[in-house]
């Protein structure tokens, strides 16, 4: 279901050319998240949904911050 991940090489939409130790980080970030959505389930709370809403911020944050 949830599979972002990114390789070595990767070119971000601003040119930002991902290198391997970029790529692990982010890719990590990205496990993270689909780890926090495999255990909220199918029918998540309101408490889980916030922590799926902030693994997902994370995620979006730590992409931006790579790249910028």
């Amino acid at each position: 279901m949830y599979k972002m991940l990114i390789k070595t090489g990767y070119k971000a939409f601003n040119g930002y050319t991902f290198t391997k130790p970029m790529a692990d980080l982010y890719n990590r970030t990205c496990e993270e998240t689909k780890r926090v959505i495999e255990m909220a389930g199918d029918n998540p709370s309101p408490m889980a949904k916030q922590a799926i809403e902030k693994a997902r911020d994370n995620q979006a944050r730590m992409f931006k911050s790579i790249i910028y």
